[in-house]
């Protein structure tokens, strides 16, 4: 009887777990349609931007502007931006991994944002710029134009030779994709899922020289803004997926358990039939 006791509790508390991971799951799948709007909103907006520095870079006779200018120094920052949230399965580790393995040979220093990224970054001795940010429930732009605007002066004392943002492109639910995206000095490539395409031309006033003052923060607010915002689909998505698989293993896990409790249910009966019928064939 002390082995069906065990079994029951066990049930009873796999039972629980599924209905927390069930509901967390419910949550996430919620969120994840107001994200994924947001997502299909900025991308258009942050790939215009680079169309637009893209058309400057080209047009602009002589680009003598210190954020554009390559540094032979191999000291690298990381933007690394991950979830203040777990229980999304690798989706935090993947980012900060990719982070630490890039470029092996440069002298690093990481900006965290988000809790996951912090943590798992300080666990391993990496050097941390600052306590780094939370990267909270909404993408909020204020916070990436602090960051920018922190980073672009760091970079213009000289502090480190090159800016580096790592994220993970929403692709999916089920996929998402981290990646590292140079930020300082700029140089524009174009993006994957962007290159072939014809450009617009764009008339400038004034001169492109002038317009890069202006639009050098414009564009790498862009750049962090859409990390920030394919990160927290990302990270929805992740969890959804998570706790959907979490919760069909518990339902396995149920079964398997109820299987094994009715086994021992019917060994138990079966056994007290045994000594019923032994007793009173004892009595004869």
């Amino acid at each position: 009887m002390q082995g069906m006791r065990d079994i029951k509790r066990r049930i009873r508390s796999v039972k629980s777990t599924e209905q927390i991971t069930r509901a967390m799951k419910m949550v996430a799948a919620a969120k994840l349609k107001s994200a994924e709007r947001l997502v299909n909103e900025s991308r258009p907006y942050s790939r215009t931007m680079r169309e637009v520095f893209q058309n400057i870079m080209a047009r602009a006779e002589s680009l003598e502007h210190p954020l554009l200018k390559v540094r032979n120094g191999n000291k690298a920052c990381y933007v690394v931006i991950t979830a203040d949230r777990g229980l999304c399965g690798g989706f935090n580790t993947n980012i900060a991994r990719l982070a630490i393995e890039h470029s092996p040979n440069s002298e690093k220093v990481f900006l965290p944002i988000g809790r996951k990224g912090r943590d798992y970054l300080a666990f391993r001795g990496n050097q941390l710029m600052n306590q780094g940010y939370l990267a909270g429930d909404e993408p909020d732009i204020h916070l990436v134009q602090n960051v920018v605007l922190d980073l672009i002066k760091r970079y213009q004392n000289e502090e480190f030779d090159t800016v580096y943002l790592v994220y993970s492109r929403y692709v999916s639910p089920l996929t998402q994709e981290p990646r590292v995206v140079k930020l300082l000095p700029v140089d524009v490539e174009p993006e994957e899922d962007n290159k072939g395409t014809t450009h617009t031309e764009h008339m400038y006033e004034p001169s492109p020289d002038k317009l890069l003052d202006a639009l050098i923060p414009r564009y790498l607010i862009s750049q962090v803004y859409r990390g920030l915002v394919e990160n927290h689909a990302g990270e929805l998505g992740a969890r959804m997926t998570a706790m959907d698989n979490a919760t069909k293993n518990a339902e396995e896990m149920i079964e398997s358990l109820t299987l094994q409790y009715n086994r021992a249910r019917q060994a138990a009966i079966t056994q007290e039939i045994a000594e019923v019928v032994g007793g009173a064939e004892a009595l004869r």
